[in-house]
């Protein structure tokens, strides 16, 4: 009597069991033949497929006094399920603009399709971007389905804040350039617990790490690498939140030289932010409008009673003659 698991998956042991229904009498042999081309001698063993396949045909072969019976079994794999890990801050701003990413880890697959669900608006892909203009509660959920057909999911919740310009909060931020980068110490002092700091430039989350300090009054700093930007005038942006409820924001522009910048060229960065953008583009988008709907009037000219019609490379044309009057009699 054959036994043997089914269902499992590839990160799972399988394990194959053959019972005798009547006495056999030494010498027998009795082994398990895998599709990779293995064979296992045993009456009871383990084994992990290396590779998946939904069906595979495992053939067990059983000598005895020089007979050899088979039997081919039909082992069913299903697939593995993805393992998710994704980091997300507990609270943002209001304007922040997030890449949504996740790592995936798994056995036997790596193409995955991402589905995310934010507050019921839709976003898929592996850095789906996302704009947080208003305030409140979001929860994040994340569908990621592979190749085989699994799937797994996993939800996170974000708060997004308005910030304020509490005066219970201070914020003084210098800079300094090495190199290619540029140093950032923001220096924050608070009558309240702090509870939060975080740093954007242009609506993107870059890191922060605090130094020194305690709840109230701590020193951070921010690093930037001027590689990893076009040329072009940027901001750099700290939110502070406090237990109580108080925050304040505070800006420090900077620039990134040719000399390290990216080599693509960045539209936002050289329009001096999306906003103004925006503007010189529906401008723009005006006054090609008016050159191509507004036709050019033509040029007239009177020459003795004969009327001339002049246009821009076009040929001169009469579009009128003096009337010829007849002799009296």
């Amino acid at each position: 009597i054959l036994s043997y698991s089914s269902g499992l998956n590839i990160t799972q042991t399988f394990y194959f069991n053959a019972t005798s229904s009547w006495y056999v009498k030494s010498p027998y042999n009795l082994s398990w033949s895998f599709p990779n081309g293995q064979t296992i001698t045993g009456m009871s063993i383990t084994y992990q497929f290396p590779v998946y396949s939904e069906l595979n045909t495992v053939i067990a072969t059983f000598s005895y006094d020089n007979t050899t019976y088979t039997k081919d079994l039909s082992v069913r794999m299903v697939p593995a399920i993805p393992s998710i890990s994704w980091s997300l801050p507990t609270q943002i701003p209001t304007g922040t603009m997030l890449s949504l990413h996740a790592n995936i880890t798994d056995p036997d697959s790596s193409a995955f399709t991402f589905d995310w669900n934010v507050n019921g608006t839709l976003y898929t892909g592996n850095g789906a971007t996302v704009l947080f203009s208003n305030q409140g509660k979001y929860n994040i959920e994340l569908t990621v389905t592979d190749s085989l057909g699994a799937s797994a999911s996993m939800n996170k919740t974000i708060t997004v804040l308005t910030p304020g310009h509490s005066s219970s909060i201070t914020i003084s931020i210098s800079k300094s350039t090495s190199g290619p980068n540029i140093y950032f110490h923001i220096h924050i002092d608070s009558l309240s617990k702090i509870s939060l700091v975080e740093a954007y430039i242009q609506a993107t989350p870059v890191t922060i790490h605090k130094v020194s300090g305690n709840s109230t009054n701590a020193e951070y700093n921010v690093t930037i690498s001027q590689r990893d930007y076009s040329a072009g005038v940027y901001s750099l942006v700290i939110d502070v939140f406090a237990s109580n409820g108080a925050s304040n924001s505070a800006t420090e522009s900077f620039s990134v030289s040719s000399q390290y910048s990216t080599s693509t060229f960045n539209l936002v960065a050289f329009f001096g932010g999306i906003d103004n953008m925006i503007m010189i583009i529906l401008t723009l988008a005006g006054v090609i409008a008016t050159l191509i709907f507004t036709k050019p009037k033509p040029t007239e000219i009177d020459v003795n009673g004969t009327v001339l019609e002049g246009r821009k490379g076009k040929p001169v044309k009469v579009i009128k003659t003096p009337k010829k009057r007849g002799r009296k009699i």
